[in-house]
């Protein structure tokens, strides 16, 4: 279910041609310029919730709600939650042009001790593929 909710998250910024009138500011905190929310947890997550309200430190990893916006050319993505902190990580891929990669190649370079890699083609044909028409280029 994430996966097709990152998928979801990225067709929709990939299509976004207007903006909302303001200006974003890059702040941490998601004002109304960015807008409603383009994707939100509605699975429950397998890592837990994080259960410390503290800003250095988390003991559950999740994604509450994502938001975007393009402005001036500019894409704005706002991504609330938390990531467990255990050396989780969170990989957003971005549509933004023509071509991209429909299914991860294993020949991308090394990102995050070869997270990357992992999730690619090993050579028989496999690796994550993402949703039709969803090419990813970042």
């Amino acid at each position: 279910m994430m996966m097709k909710t990152l998928v979801a998250l990225s067709t929709a910024l990939s299509t976004m041609a207007m903006t909302q009138a303001g200006t974003v500011i890059v702040d941490g905190t998601a004002e109304a310029t960015y807008g409603t929310a383009l994707a939100y947890q509605n699975t429950q997550t397998s890592f837990g919730n994080n259960a410390d309200d503290g800003p250095a430190y988390a003991n559950g990893s999740e994604l509450d709600i994502a938001r975007a916006v393009v402005e001036e050319g500019i894409l704005y993505v706002h991504l609330a939650g938390s990531l467990e902190s255990n050396w989780n990580k969170l990989d957003v891929f971005i549509d933004a042009r023509n071509g991209g990669q429909e299914r991860i190649l294993g020949i991308n370079p090394d990102v995050d001790y070869a997270a990357l890699q992992r999730m690619g083609d090993d050579g028989s044909g496999n690796g994550l593929r993402f949703d039709e028409g969803f090419e990813a280029d970042y």
